[in-house]
């Protein structure tokens, strides 16, 4: 079970991560091109605090089931 998790947040870690590089690539581009990249990086960082906040309820929820199955 343990493992199962573990390949589980490997896959998901190394989307992120895959995800995270191809818009980094997409944002120096349009900097290369002569576009203000300025505004779409406060709009991400705007979205990643509303997701945030919108997801904090079901993160604690997703942590505390983690924490009660660990413990049995």
């Amino acid at each position: 079970l343990k493992n199962n998790r573990s390949q589980t947040l490997l896959q998901l870690f190394g989307k992120f991560l895959v995800y995270a590089i191809y818009i980094a690539g997409i944002v120096v581009a349009l900097g290369c091109f002569g576009i203000d990249t300025t505004a779409i990086l406060v709009g991400a960082g705007v979205v990643g605090i509303v997701v945030g906040f919108g997801a904090q309820s079901l993160v604690g929820i997703l942590v505390v089931s983690f924490w009660k199955r660990s413990l049995l």
